[in-house]
């Protein structure tokens, strides 16, 4: 029989609510595997490592009135579709690789999987791996996990080790299971925090400055654009690192700095509530290890923080202090909104009193795989599938990531509201605080 399991805060609200998740279904990854790469070791390596994750095992099915998942008892074979594209100018190559991605998004069968596939596209000079998936059976944090485990094995195929399934610590319907346990000391903690938050913060969900208003005939027609920043500097990223462990804080509490500074600017407000993007791994640390678990664990929940016009030390210690408080509670906020949403599902499903701004903050994606790793990852979130048919949860989307020794900044915008000059000022300023930090962080 499949095992039936409950759907989480954020997957009902995928099914349930029209959302910029339920358009951005899929999440991709592109890997030079080089050119001499051993296709059927290859294959192995993806099988193996898919088999260890019960996620991709998930299907979704709808009656006349919800949606419920399952994990089937049978899993899809996993295959590697061949793809040539040598006869194929490096100048077309990024048009065919997005034509081929989208024809894999609308391929996506939630009844019947599966909810990850592979593809091997041969370029002129190499070889590239395309993995896609499913938003429903992974997040950022387990495709990092997934990267590694698929190098790893791929090397001990290679080298003649024999390889076996290697189990997750805590399985996907373990981890609901406990996350949905109202019950356990954790998550009621996690949610009285959040209930206290909210009962004792101020409403610090302000408007944020417009360059124009879309009229009736616009309202339902999103324009989504995109803006990226990409510093070429290899130092930038690991100079941001290294500020950080002379402040004795984490990187993102020095990016939240310096945008707090930049909305200080810009907004000429005091405070402000932004929704951070979190892998909502920390805050299980010492009840379930989510060390090497596959799917979508992560949350999104606000942070109400002082806008800074000044970026001195002990501002960003308290402001790390305040991240890792909240990262310690994440999923409490989620469970908190859900069951209270059922109580009051008018006051709990209000987009104008949610946050107009997100920020993400990826990390280094160099730091992956091992620096002896003959796969190289080629692409970040930026080439996560987006549409315009998204409705906006947030006027404006922050990311921030390094890869291959460039330091990326998405600026993700919707242009019946900003013009590109603006958001492009608002990113060069961000890039700069951050810079000011960085270079005069001794002395901060």
């Amino acid at each position: 029989m499949p095992k039936h399991i409950a759907l989480l805060p954020h997957q009902i609200r995928y099914f349930t609510k029209p959302s910029y998740w339920q358009y951005a279904t899929m999440l991709t990854r592109i890997v030079d595997v080089g050119k001499n790469i051993n296709i059927s070791h290859l294959r192995q390596a993806a099988e193996i490592t898919v088999a260890n994750h019960s996620a991709f095992n998930l299907r979704f099915t709808q009656t006349s009135t919800e949606w419920s998942q399952y994990l089937s008892e049978k899993s899809n074979k996993t295959k590697i579709e061949l793809i040539d594209f040598t006869a194929i100018s490096k100048f077309n190559l990024p048009n065919n690789l997005s034509y081929y991605i989208e024809k894999q998004r609308i391929n996506f069968d939630l009844k019947n999987g599966p909810l990850i596939n592979f593809s091997l596209i041969t370029t002129k000079k190499t070889n590239l791996l395309l993995v896609c998936a499913h938003h429903l059976c992974i997040d950022g944090k387990s495709w990092q996990i997934i990267m590694r485990e698929l190098w790893s094995t791929y090397s001990m195929i290679d080298k003649g080790k024999v390889i076996s399934k290697t189990p997750e610590k805590t399985s996907f319907d373990d981890y609901v299971k406990f996350v949905l346990n109202t019950d356990s000391v954790n998550i009621q903690k996690q949610m009285d925090y959040w209930g206290n938050v909210l009962k004792n913060s101020k409403n610090n969900t302000i408007e944020i400055p417009v360059d124009k208003t879309p009229n009736k005939n616009q309202l339902n027609k999103n324009k989504i654009r995109e803006y990226r920043l990409r510093i070429d500097d290899g130092d930038f990223y690991y100079s941001l690192e290294h500020t950080a462990k002379i402040l004795a804080i984490h990187p993102q509490a020095i990016a939240i700095g310096a945008l707090s500074k930049t909305l200080y600017e810009w907004t000429k407000s005091s405070n402000l509530s932004i929704d951070f993007r979190s892998r909502a791994r920390r805050c299980f640390k010492n009840h379930i290890d989510l060390s090497n678990a596959v799917g979508w664990c992560n949350t999104t929940y606000p942070i109400n923080m002082q806008l800074l016009p000044n970026l001195e030390a002990n501002n960003l210690q308290h402001l790390n202090k305040l991240l890792l408080e909240t990262e310690d509670n994440s999923y409490g906020y989620e469970l908190l909104m859900h069951y209270q949403q059922n109580k009051d599902p008018i006051k709990y499903t209000n987009e104008d009193s949610r946050p107009k701004i997100s920020f993400n903050f990826h990390g280094n994606f160099d730091e992956i795989l091992p620096s002896d790793s003959s796969f190289r990852l080629l692409s970040g979130p930026s080439t996560d599938y987006l549409t315009e048919q998204a409705i906006r949860t947030h006027l404006i989307d922050i990311s921030i990531y390094a890869l291959n020794r460039k330091t990326i900044f998405i600026w993700r915008y919707d242009e019946r509201y900003h013009s590109i000059k603006t958001i492009e000022k608002l990113a060069k300023h961000f890039c700069n605080s951050i810079l000011t930090i960085i270079n005069t962080g001794e002395d901060l």
